[in-house]
């Protein structure tokens, strides 16, 4: 137990009484982690968004639009997802804390009025003729009762607040995030779009879905800054090693002291599979969000300058051609 409890009353629990057999301090821990955790990746979003408006600011044409949309679905969609989660997921934790912490206090009190009891009654002994000892058994059932029900409103109260979370939208939204990410969002990962090259539709993934009036190749032209795309790509690569190194770490954390409360009783136990569930789909998520900062999208960024480059190479050579 995690509580500090006289030895008294603990031996009372022990032989007579029933205990919410959890460790509430390792659910405040991991939530504390989780909420760590939250926190980095809302810095790690706002990073990455820093450097793709960025890099938005210094281009047009229909690549570009596309990257500002296939990124805004990412930040707004799946990283939002992935923070929100965290933080639900966090707030859950420490409920269940709460709730083993107040059903231990509970207990103790019952436990404390059990000897209260039992001391009396085995003062008044010799004057009541064994009578005492009648009173003693009964103070006993009944008192077992009180804390039997104690621990079942914990296990009513616990489950009820996982079920919340597992019916949470951010948290039902973990898998599609990690398998679109995982995609490149909307088909080929990291693709440019047409219009990149000539309209030769370079790597389908950002073209997918574009509205018709998006491309300002036509209406507006295509400018891109070559630096500033090697510049973005490497700043995102950065970015994902955060997501990748510092960030997951809380999460892990949060797994190690999620595993302590598992592993410290039956209550911990029961109580197991939805959090672990809930802690591998973020898992998956943010490895997902940190590969595709570290590859698909930076890939796709270069994919852009490096098309256009083409393109301009080409018309160049045509015009070259045409002084002969």
């Amino acid at each position: 137990m995690a509580m500090d409890v006289p030895d008294l009353f603990q031996t009372l629990i022990t032989q007579f009484l029933v205990w919410p057999e959890a460790d509430e301090d390792a659910y405040q821990s991991a939530a504390n982690s989780l909420g760590s955790y939250a926190d980095l990746t809302l810095d790690d979003t706002w990073a990455a968004n820093q450097h793709v408006q960025r890099l938005l600011s210094t281009g047009s044409g229909e690549a570009m639009d596309a990257l500002g949309q296939h990124w805004n679905k990412v930040k707004d969609q799946h990283a939002a997802a992935i923070t929100a989660a965290a933080q639900v997921s966090g707030a859950a934790a420490a409920a269940i804390a709460t709730d083993i912490a107040a059903a231990k206090i509970n207990i103790v009190q019952i436990a404390a009025s059990l000897a209260e009891t039992t001391v009396a009654a085995t003062a008044a002994g010799p004057l009541t003729f064994g009578a005492s000892e009648a009173v003693v058994g009964s103070a006993t059932v009944q008192c077992r009762a009180q804390a039997q029900a104690v621990v079942s409103r914990c296990l009513e109260h616990t489950l009820q607040t996982l079920a919340r979370l597992e019916k949470d939208p951010s948290v039902a939204a973990l898998e599609s995030a990690a398998a679109d990410l995982g995609a490149g969002v909307g088909g080929q990962a990291g693709g440019a779009a047409g219009g990149v090259a000539g309209g030769s539709g370079t790597g389908r993934g950002w073209a997918h879905g574009l509205p018709s009036d998006t491309g300002r190749a036509i209406a507006g032209g295509v400018h891109v800054d070559h630096a500033e795309h090697r510049l973005a790509a490497g700043k995102l690569r950065e970015v994902a090693a955060a997501v990748l190194g510092t960030t997951v770490a809380a999460l892990s954390q949060a797994v190690g002291h999620h595993a302590t409360a598992t592993a410290s009783g039956s209550l911990g136990a029961a109580l197991a599979p939805v959090l672990d569930s809930v802690l591998d789909r973020l898992s998956k998520a943010n490895t997902a969000f940190g590969d595709h900062l570290d590859g698909a999208l930076p890939d796709g960024i270069l994919l852009i300058s490096t098309s256009q480059q083409a393109t301009d190479d080409d018309n160049r050579q045509r015009m070259s051609q045409l002084d002969r």
